[in-house]
């Protein structure tokens, strides 16, 4: 049997070039090339793939982590099921989207905020062109490079760099809209797929002959002009309502409406040319996230909340496990399409382990935690 997910896995990365140029086929000639000279069984390869992408990502989170302090409303941003959590999520998108390319090239890029190194910000420029040839879906992170360039730090723009960025976004849409690709894909489906994934379909070679205006035309029918659209409105209203709520608790959507608008016209726009929007909002929430993390967490940091630790805790729990949301395709709504079956999800582990760490730097939330649960009159027993 086939391990959850591997097919969708392999076939996403492993569109290549070697048959002609076609979108997202970058890293995927590397990683075959990779894999003949090494000459590992797909699987195998790909399961170390996996540990090697989520390394990096997390290593570059970790440096903006590092020396934060999070408190009641942070830590459940952090923990959001709209951002690290969604891709742990059985309901959400598959566990190694290409967009894990572009949240790098992301967070390289406020290293150079940080730094304001050139190699910094050519590391910047690779990645982001590596994510973009990869997965045209990581064109949405201009949005968020061009607030951060021009309002947030303009003093820190390299223009030339922007520039760079720029030409290379506008060359991969006239690509997506010029695309000739039918001989290229029926080639990745008869040599690639056939290859290391045979018997199983060519569902991914065929996603890449649609064009532009054949996504958008398939938006129209199966949502807007269809029964399901209301199930669709109500969903995802739903779901980016929750996704603001610390934010807005913590007075910091107010001050920050223009950067906000900028992403939600993004996800407008990806609501039009694509079905999944589960994973448009995670993407929109992830930028924000980290966007918040790094520039605005400490800022908005407040010590009290008004409400007692024991509560603090139960709610961050509940938050952060106990609703999700689906990848795309919701035919009708009901309370539980929005619940989390938390123990059926890799999310919950995740939530347990950043919960642990970074509460643990919090030493008031960490006293206040200790004398909940008892531990301080534990001390105070043994020391009679």
């Amino acid at each position: 049997s086939t391990p959850f997910q591997t097919v969708d896995i392999i076939q996403e990365w492993l569109i290549n070039y070697n048959y002609g140029f076609i979108r997202r086929g970058l890293l995927g000639t590397l990683l075959i090339e990779t894999i003949q000279i090494l000459k590992l069984d797909i699987q195998i390869f790909m399961y170390i793939f996996f540990v090697v992408i989520y390394s990096i990502f997390f290593l570059l989170l970790f440096k903006i982590l590092k020396n934060k302090t999070f408190d009641f409303y942070s830590l459940l941003i952090l923990l959001s099921p709209l951002f690290l959590n969604y891709n742990l999520f059985l309901k959400s998108t598959i566990l190694l989207p290409k967009e894990l390319l572009g949240y790098m090239s992301l967070l390289i890029f406020l290293q150079f905020q940080n730094t304001n190194k050139k190699t910094t910000l050519f590391l910047f420029v690779f990645t982001y062109a590596v994510s973009i040839l990869s997965h045209e879906v990581n064109l949405i992170l201009l949005p968020t490079i061009f607030y951060i360039s021009f309002v947030k730090s303009p003093k820190k723009i390299n223009k030339k760099a922007f520039l760079l960025i720029v030409i290379l976004s506008i060359f991969i849409l006239l690509m997506i809209f010029n695309s000739q690709t039918d001989s290229a894909t029926d080639s990745i489906c008869l040599e690639t797929y056939s290859k290391y994934t045979p018997d199983l379909g060519c569902k991914k070679s065929e996603i890449l002959n649609t064009k532009f205006l054949d996504n958008i035309e398939t938006v129209r029918i199966n949502i807007f002009s269809s029964e399901i659209y209301k199930y669709y409105i109500l969903t995802y209203s739903l779901t980016i309502l929750f996704g603001f709520i610390p934010f807005i608790l913590n007075g910091w959507i107010g001050k920050n409406s223009l950067y906000v608008a900028l992403l939600l016209i993004s996800f407008f726009f990806l609501s039009l040319i694509g079905l999944d929007w589960g994973r448009w909002i995670n993407i929109i929430f992830t930028h924000l996230s980290i966007y918040f993390i790094f520039f605005d967490l400490e800022k908005y940091r407040k010590n009290k909340v008004g409400i007692n630790s024991f509560f603090q805790t139960a709610i961050i729990i509940f938050y952060s496990t106990y609703w999700s949301t689906p990848q795309c395709c919701v035919n009708e709504y009901t309370f539980n399409s929005q619940i989390s079956q938390v123990f059926n999800n890799f999310s919950v582990y995740l939530l347990i382990t950043l919960f642990i760490f970074f509460v643990s730097k919090n030493k008031k939330f960490y006293k206040s935690l200790h004398s909940i649960f008892g531990l301080n009159s534990i001390k105070k027993h043994n020391s009679e």
